[in-house]
Order: C-alpha cells, then structure tokens, then sequence
C-alpha cells in the first residue's frame, strides 16, 4: 500500500530527527512538576521556619492557595461541629502562621527585597496593594544577597532569553 509506505517514511523522517537531538538537551526540559498540594506540604514539612533564601511565586501563590482553602474548610467545619468557636480554623491559622512568614519572606528576597516589607500588611489599602505588587513581581535575575535565582540563575539571562526559549 502506498499510504503505508508514506507513513513508514515519516516516521523514519521523525526518527532521524529525534535521534540527532542531543541528550539533556532544552528543547525537551524534563522537569518535575510539583503540584499544588507539594508546594504546601514543601513549605510547611521543609521550610517551616526557614526565612532564608529564595522562594519563586508558584512556591508562594500555591502555599496561599491551599492555605485559604483549608482555612475555608475549617470554617465550614467549625460552624457545624464548634458553632462560634472556630477552634479549628484558629488552630490552622497559628499553625501555618511561621510558614506563612517564611515563604513570605523568601517570596520578597526573590525579588531581592527584605522579608521585612511584610510589615506593610499593617498598612490598609496602600500598603496592601504595594505588598501584593512585590509577591507578584517576577523572579531577580541571577543571584542576590539572599541566594542564586532557581529561575534565572545566570547574571546574563534575560526575559526575552526564556520568552524566545533561549539559553546564553
């Protein structure tokens, strides 16, 4: 058949190119995708008070994400078991208190800012909103007085380097 043949050449053709792509190469990364649960469980089993370093912002906004909807199912389960204590939505709340801090602070040392700029949660609106913008702010590039960039790691890298899926 001839639609056989021109299939067996194709896949000839992909093996030749395939083939000739050298091992550890980028064009096909092979990294470990971390879901959101082991971002949570990473800060709170690994870093539980750990203030130093470096966390980028899946690490931060994956711990607050699972964070917030524990805390809601807490509240959901203290309204039917404890009616107006909220004893377990509190006992979360101080529990994740330190490892909130933390990755908080190593948030802000990605960007190369002191964990201290977390005091700005006292300031309402103003203060939150500036905060917010820091946590979202993208990785520093290459490394800082708090550590090595996971995701920039050279001083040379740039946005449009990884946009263009470049390395230098």
């Amino acid at each position: 058949n001839g639609a056989v043949a021109q299939l067996g050449e194709r896949l000839n053709g992909i093996q030749e190119v395939v083939g000739s792509i050298p091992s550890g190469s980028t064009v096909f990364p092979r990294t470990k995708e971390e879901n959101t649960m082991d971002m949570f469980v990473k800060v709170v089993r690994d870093n539980y008070t750990n203030f130093e370093g470096r966390a980028r912002r899946n690490e931060y906004w994956m711990f607050t994400l699972v964070a917030v909807i524990i805390n809601i199912g807490t509240f959901v389960l203290d309204s039917k078991f404890f009616p107006g204590v909220n004893l377990l939505s509190n006992l979360f709340s101080l529990a994740i208190l330190l490892p909130g801090f933390a990755v908080g602070a190593r948030r802000l040392h990605d960007i190369g800012k002191s964990g201290w700029w977390q005091l700005l949660w006292l300031v309402p609106i103003l203060g939150w909103v500036a905060l917010l913008i820091m946590l979202a702010t993208d990785s520093g590039i290459g490394n800082n007085e708090y550590g090595t960039s996971e995701k920039y790691p050279d001083e040379n890298d740039s946005d449009e380097d990884f946009f263009l899926n470049e390395e230098e």
